[in-house]
């Protein structure tokens, strides 16, 4: 059944509302990219894909680079309701929420964690927010045929290495490993309860913040 024009007006202002949580994103210039933060794992041709798809060219690959791209997709998603074009719309609201759930959620959460500033922080309660509005990674019942046996959402759970997000929490350099991921694990179980729309990511870092890393 098409969406009523009262309908899309109301989808197309929240979609403007959401662009403007993109643009905060964009504004604090943050450059790390999530090859740095997992380190293990190139998300260079996959982006590109992305981005392709819009007919974008992405300059980098850092935080706010892809936010660039999350505020387009917002802006693309305004522009089709507007223009009674639901098909359009529809694939650039779940294009934002796949960006969200597999290529920044993840990893730039535990990074703005570590950083201690107020800019920081606030970019992650940002990102937490739009993980709560698209819902990419909750925390279901089962997940059997969801992950290959022996992953979690972070890939295989027998590697923990140090210099990775994999071991649970993006430690700086010269900081206490042990130390850093006691209060990481806190932190996740946390966000596992107050974070339903990407619980899973959350807990699958306590679990591997809870374990000896190898």
């Amino acid at each position: 059944m098409p969406i009523s024009s009262t309908g899309s007006s109301q989808a197309a202002a929240a979609a403007e509302s959401e662009l403007e949580r993109w643009e905060l994103l964009i504004d604090g210039a943050w450059s790390i990219t999530e090859r740095e933060v997992v380190v293990y794992f190139d998300p260079a041709p996959d982006l590109e894909r992305r981005a392709r798809a819009w007919k974008y060219e992405l300059p980098a690959f850092g935080l706010s680079d892809l936010a660039v791209l999350g505020a387009a997709l917002a802006q693309a998603e305004a522009d089709a309701w507007y223009h009674d074009e639901g098909h359009i719309a529809t694939r650039a609201l779940e294009d934002r929420r796949f960006l969200l759930g597999d290529r920044l959620l993840h990893w730039a959460v535990p990074w703005l964690a570590e950083q201690g500033t107020d800019s920081a922080l606030e970019a992650m309660a940002t990102l937490l927010m739009l993980g709560e509005e698209h819902r990419p990674s909750p925390l279901l019942s089962g997940i059997e045929g969801i992950f290959a046996p022996g992953e979690d959402s972070y890939g295989p759970v027998g590697r923990r290495p140090l210099d990775s997000i994999w071991c649970g929490a993006w430690i700086p350099k010269g900081a206490d490993p042990l130390q850093h991921l006691a209060v990481a694990r806190e932190r996740w179980n946390h966000f596992v309860a107050a974070y339903p729309g990407s619980a899973r990511l959350w807990n699958d870092l306590a679990a591997r913040a809870g374990q000896a890393p190898t």
